[in-house]
């Protein structure tokens, strides 16, 4: 009773507060009253089975911008009232109800989601949807023009995509699609990307941790459509080395491709085929390649092409095993003029490699961050490439943490390198 009287109140979070069904109807009775609440977190409590009794109130919320119902073990049947309820809500924009089981119900509870006609996000990860469940959620999406982003990672959509792709094709207002962790297959990718050519607005699409090995023949070209296309996300996608020339040769048309990340897939000793590529990714900002498996070759191939890229920030190789190659692949780094970060963590990386890396990051006049932590090799050199860094005039820090320094290398990184805004050098 005592919330209603918080007038000026625009966020509440309850996240956590082992309320139960009971409970949530005296807090929304309440909240009813507050006209500048525009943020309602309730994520983590027990409302399963009780939403019935919240629809009369949850209607009355008209300010609300915001409600969060993540991993409340709400069912199908609490979802078709909840949403039955927020379509009187003219201001709800952003609607989480993620890590819930309406699993096999949303032929009912699509009938609802069209109705919520200001939603611009809409999260349902993890909600045990099924193919069948995902064609009546993307059937009822097509009649909401507001929605910019749609989050479905986490549910168990493998072989299905032939139903339900040819329905994201409408969802024409649509900027950013997580697919991630839906045991997609390459079959169900062609599907996807087929229909996703036709989003005039679509900026980011995540489709990690799928098992799209081997079958980016089938797709892979198809990426070349999706021209407004920002980001693209393939981490842990069991991608190979031919998989990886499929991808790169496609998104080398994508004009407007900032983020590339492929990272966790197994792309070992393959450079040479798809490393090419990558120097016609004029517009690309951060590249991702982290723990693919490269060897001081491939990372030869990498850095070369990557020369190439004016607008290039961001860099993060770390989790190669790249260890006594150095002298190979580290004066192409000082060719990376437009570089600001550039991580090399847990690449097995010794004295000497350093030494090659350092000499070439004096060169790069917009490099701020520089990690290279969990390279334990690195214990007791620091004297033969401390001073190279620096002459590296813009960094300001510097990660060496996990790399289990001597008190004479830290002594001298103190000494040379005081002057950084931020020195890493401990667990």
């Amino acid at each position: 009773m005592y919330l209603k009287e918080l007038k000026p109140l625009q966020r509440l979070n309850l996240m956590d507060c082992l309320l139960n069904g009971k409970d949530m109807v005296h807090v929304a009775e309440s909240l009813k009253n507050l006209l500048n609440l525009v943020s309602l977190d309730v994520s983590c409590n027990n409302l399963g089975g009780t939403a019935a009794s919240l629809v009369m109130r949850l209607k009355e919320l008209k300010p609300l911008q915001r409600l969060n119902l993540r991993n409340c073990s709400l069912n199908g049947q609490d979802m078709v009232h909840v949403a039955e309820s927020l379509r009187d809500l003219p201001n709800l924009a952003s609607l989480d109800v993620s890590c819930n089981n309406f699993g096999g119900t949303a032929a009912s509870l699509g009938i609802h989601l069209k109705e919520l006609k200001p939603v611009q996000r809409l999260n349902l990860m993890g909600c045990s949807l099924n193919g069948k469940d995902m064609v009546h959620v993307a059937e009822s999406l097509k009649d909401l023009p507001n929605l910019v982003s749609l989050d479905v990672p986490g549910n168990n959509l493998g072989g299905t995509a032939a139903s339900w792709g040819m329905h994201l094709k409408d969802l024409k207002p649509l900027q950013e699609l997580d697919l991630g962790d839906c045991s997609l297959n390459g079959k169900d990718m062609v599907h996807v990307a087929e229909s996703l050519k036709d989003l005039p607005n679509l900026v980011s699409l995540h489709v990690s941790c799928n098992n799209l090995g081997g079958t980016a023949a089938s797709w892979g070209m198809r990426l070349k459509e999706l021209k407004p296309l920002q980001e693209l996300n393939l981490f842990n996608c069991s991608l190979n080395g031919q998989d990886m020339a499929h991808v790169a040769e496609s998104v080398k048309n994508l004009f407007n491709l900032v983020s590339l990340i492929v990272s966790y897939n197994y792309l070992g000793g393959t450079a040479a085929s798809w490393g090419m590529y990558l120097k016609e990714l004029k517009p690309l900002q951060r590249l991702k390649l982290v723990r693919c498996s490269l060897n001081g070759q491939d990372m030869v191939h990498v850095a070369e092409a990557l020369r190439d890229l004016p607008n290039l920030a961001r860099l993060d190789v770390s989790g190669n095993n790249l260890g006594g190659t150095a002298a190979s692949w580290g004066m192409f780094l000082k060719e990376l003029k437009p570089l600001q970060e550039l991580d090399l963590s847990s690449c097995s990386l010794n004295g000497q490699d350093m030494v090659h890396v350092a000499k070439s990051l004096k060169e790069l006049p917009n490099l701020v961050s520089q990690i290279v932590s969990g390279n334990t090799d690195l214990a007791g050199t620091a004297t033969s490439w401390c001073l190279y860094l620096k002459h590296a005039k813009a960094l300001r820090k510097l990660d060496l943490r996990y790399c289990w320094p001597t008190e004479e290398d830290k002594k001298h990184i103190h000494d040379v390198l005081s002057n950084l805004d931020e020195l890493l050098l401990y667990r």
